[in-house]
Order: C-alpha cells, then structure tokens, then sequence
C-alpha cells in the first residue's frame, strides 16, 4: 500500500461548519487502486460529525473538475485530533495524474462542526458550497484559501483501469 496527499499532520486548525465541499490538490506519481481516503481532523464540541470523501481530476490550472471517486460515509464523536479514514467501495483504479482529494460534512450534531487539520500555503484549499451528503459529478466553481488540507488516499500501484478483451477467429 502506498499514499498521495498530505500525511503530516496539520499544524493549525480551521473551522468547517458543513455546507461546504473542501480540498486540496496532489499529485498522484503511478496509476492505482484507491482503497481508502484519510483526513486529520476533530468534532468540535461533543456530538457526532458526519463525513464523506471523494477525489476529482484536475483541469490542468489549478481547478477540481469531474468527481472519479466516493468513499463511504464515516462519522467522528472525538473531541481530539486524529486522522478519520473511509473506506473507497469499490475500490478504483485510476492513472497518474494531478487530483483533488476533498471531503464534505454534515455540520455535526453538536455546535460547530468540524476542525479540520491544515499547514499555511502550499498547494491551496478549493472549496464550493454544498448539500451534505451530496458530492456532485461536476465540482463548480471554486474559490480558495492559503491553507493545505492533512488529507490522503492509500492506493496499491499498478492495474491497468481498463478491461482487456481477446479475440479468436475460428476458421
């Protein structure tokens, strides 16, 4: 198993409240079968924040475009910071290439939602208002922050992505 993204933990903390899809943008280096997608984050007051994760190519200047891949909905009632993994069902299998790895929330029970684990400036953060649990095929358009999100997909490299089909002719 291998990861993309952000695996160092974040260094500051930044306030999501829901409405609201987010991420950055990384490259992966060799086609894979995404299996997971990982995110540093914490409940903000004691309740329950749910949370989906999804990855969306790149346009090539720096903006989300087309949804590839969903991961199943997890949920988080801790209080502490912590990495929160959802599993990708199936899995997929995707070439090299620039991604957006991007999570969306539910806002939480509590009040507050989530606080989501972040490092000043490096690729940016992209984000659009959403409807949780919605993570549509097209992203829109997107405005942006100064921050990186500690966020990542664990994939096994390799696989072709494609089906392959034989021929024989009988004669």
């Amino acid at each position: 198993m291998a990861t993309f993204g952000q695996t160092n933990t974040a260094t500051t903390d930044q306030q999501d409240g829901g409405g609201i899809i987010r991420g950055s943008k990384f490259n992966l280096s060799v086609r894979g079968t995404i299996s997971s997608i990982s995110l540093y984050c914490k409940d903000v007051n004691a309740g329950t924040v749910k949370i989906t994760f999804a990855i969306y190519s790149d346009d090539g200047s720096n903006t989300p475009v087309t949804k590839k891949i969903t991961s199943v909905e997890v949920s988080t009632t801790s209080t502490s910071d912590g990495w929160v993994t959802a599993n990708v069902t199936p899995n997929v299998n995707i070439p090299s290439g620039n991604y957006w790895i991007v999570w969306t929330n539910d806002g939480g029970t509590g009040t507050g939602g989530l606080w989501w684990g972040n490092t000043v400036l490096a690729s940016g953060v992209a984000f659009v208002g959403n409807t949780y649990p919605t993570l549509p095929t097209s992203f829109g358009a997107p405005s942006y922050q100064n921050f990186e999100a500690s966020i990542y997909a664990t994939y096994t490299p390799g696989g072709s992505g494609e089906g392959v089909f034989l021929f024989n002719e009988l004669c």
